[in-house]
């Protein structure tokens, strides 16, 4: 097991960082944040980021000076990147009413979510704005396959249309994980495609860069999960690392990135994705060295799922 040393001034810099985040979140935390509307806001105008369409109503999540939640009970033409203009009710989303439970307010507070509008018109001005064509096109396409709930979760990380038994049949054989976006994905993703490139060229660097701009695309295409986020982002970190040969440990890049997180939002740490990402890399990283031990690649798998599983 490695152990988190400090080599250099840096290592305390990145460290003072990480616990001032803490400090900062646990403050923030515990104050409801500020937002430019109100419960008299009658009118939302922005752009369709996210749409998910449910038995009897959509839920529409819109960017305009803020991001907005819409809950509209009526039938629509949902397409991301669309200009819209929304009229209806604005709440305060709700918090948890049993003690230590999900509580919907905080999840939402996480994704930059300070108001609900319950929608009584919807209107639609512009449906062709780049670049969530990209993302409209590759949704399109999913939905031809008969498996496309499935196919939603492993590629978008959407699983809002996976059957509701289903989905608590995986969390209560503990493996409700296999539905989700991970930095698994983003090891996948830029494992091949760095084989591929370095098989065509011999140019490191442009490979590194090339890589680099289609995971960007991919955390755009799954609404920057914080997993997928931090993937990427370590994963960048890593590159310029090696490229520029900086002296400093892969767990203070990770400690950084996760400082830079809670400084950017705090209340991402309600997040569990954000949670689980940081905390299970933190020990994979931690023990690195007796992962590296296991030369059959079965063995070395089982040890990475069961101490993540841990």
């Amino acid at each position: 097991m490695k152990k988190l040393k400090i080599k250099s001034p840096l290592d305390i810099i990145i460290l003072f960082l990480f616990v001032l985040s803490l400090i900062y979140s646990i403050q923030s935390i515990n104050i409801s944040p500020k937002s430019i509307y109100n419960n008299k806001t009658k009118i939302i105008k922005g752009v369709i980021t996210n749409c998910q369409k449910y038995d009897n109503y959509y839920q529409i999540t819109i960017k305009s000076k803020e991001k907005v939640l819409v809950t509209y009970q009526k039938k629509t033409n949902c397409k991301l990147g669309a200009k819209i203009i929304a009229k209806g009710k604005m709440t305060i989303p709700n918090k948890n009413t049993i003690f230590n439970q999900f509580n919907y307010k905080k999840y939402l507070y996480s994704e930059k979510i300070k108001y609900i509008m319950v929608a009584d018109t919807l209107k639609i001005t512009n449906s062709k704005i780049q670049p969530y064509q990209i993302k409209n096109n590759l949704q399109n396409y999913i939905n031809h396959y008969q498996n496309k709930e499935y196919l939603n979760a492993f590629i978008l990380g959407n699983t809002k249309n996976i059957n509701k038994e289903v989905i608590k049949s995986y969390q209560s054989n503990g493996i409700s994980h296999l539905l989700a976006i991970s930095g698994m994905h983003i090891t996948l993703i830029s494992s091949v495609l760095l084989f591929i490139l370095n098989k065509l060229s011999k140019h490191i660097k442009i490979n590194y860069l090339i890589t680099i701009l289609i995971l960007v695309v991919y955390m755009f295409i799954t609404n920057f999960t914080p997993s997928v986020v931090r993937a990427t982002t370590l994963f960048i970190a890593i590159a310029i690392k090696k490229q520029l040969k900086l002296k400093i440990e892969t767990l203070y890049i990770l400690i950084l990135i996760c400082a830079i997180f809670l400084f950017y939002n705090p209340y991402i740490i309600y997040n569990i994705g954000f949670q689980f990402s940081f905390i299970i890399t933190f020990f994979l990283i931690l023990f690195s060295n007796y992962l590296k031990e296991s030369k059959n690649y079965i063995i070395k798998i089982f040890k990475t799922s069961l101490l993540s599983f841990i």
